[in-house]
């Protein structure tokens, strides 16, 4: 995986500024003009709508300002792409901030998009909820999944600890949670499991979480 050293931000289609490797492990970042025109301030006290580069400091986001941070995948996430990495031949602790957000690319929970991106699934197939649940189980467990791709692609770029993905049932887009390896096994009579699985509506997800 070549090492990105320049990446562009977008908020809806729109160019916010640039990031670029500085020092090896720090992530500049400049406004673009026209953003700074009529665009707001995406951190206000680190961030402020300026004309000028602005240096993060190494700690504690790995060289990236924390707006930019929050866009990449923690707990499950990371680990499905960290898996992925090792698919493919990339050792992930060789990997940067930078080439991370571009994994990340347009598939973030947040409102920022990040090019260049970097493709790295390659084959889907269609799967049932037990199918999925038993797949994570299989990753958590540290044993390999055949269906790596799919796991990432309907939920690689989530935050949070428990495995889940981004689904649509019945017209209606989905948040899907399954057990983590730490969860009891009859933990569907404690919460709003069905089948060991939660699942939220994701317009009541971003209600609760906005």
């Amino acid at each position: 995986m070549d090492r990105i050293k320049q990446m562009h931000v977008f908020y809806v289609e729109r160019k916010v500024g640039t990031l670029a490797l500085y020092k090896e492990h720090l992530a500049a970042f400049e406004y673009e003009k026209e953003w700074i025109e009529d665009g707001f301030s995406i951190s206000p006290f680190l961030l402020p709508l300026e004309k000028r580069i602005f240096i993060p400091k190494m700690d504690p986001f790995c060289g990236l300002f924390g707006v930019f941070a929050d866009s990449l995948p923690d707990g499950w996430g990371r680990f499905l792409v960290d898996r992925l990495m090792l698919k493919n031949h990339v050792d992930p602790a060789a990997v940067g901030s930078l080439n991370r957000l571009a994994i990340v690319g347009s598939a973030g929970m947040g409102a920022l998009s990040y090019r260049p991106d970097i493709r790295l699934s390659a084959h889907l197939s269609e799967m049932g909820l037990d199918q999925i649940a038993a797949e994570c189980e299989k990753m958590l467990k540290t044993e390999y999944s055949a269906e790596l791709d799919q796991l990432f692609q309907m939920g690689g770029s989530s935050g949070g600890a428990r495995s889940k993905i981004l689904t649509e049932i019945e017209g209606e887009d989905w948040i899907i949670k399954f057990p983590s390896h730490d969860d009891e096994r009859d933990i569907g009579k404690h919460k709003r499991f069905f089948r060991n699985i939660e699942a939220i509506p994701v317009d009541v997800f971003q209600r609760i979480c906005p």
